[in-house]
């Protein structure tokens, strides 16, 4: 996958896996019933924004 489309979630947090960042339906996690479970870092949120950012605009 290039390096616009997946961000690994940080070790050391209760989520584990990958953050697809060209997904943007996962946006509205209220429609999708999905929980908060953890806070990521703020340089992995940054990076996940900023991405999201390169998409839409």
């Amino acid at each position: 996958m290039s390096r616009i489309e997946v961000i690994l979630i940080p070790k050391g947090t209760k989520a584990s896996g990958a953050i697809p960042t060209d997904h943007v339906k996962n946006l509205d996690w209220k429609i999708r019933n999905a929980e908060l479970i953890c806070k990521l870092p703020d340089e992995t949120t940054n990076e996940v924004l900023k991405r999201l950012n390169t998409l839409l605009s």
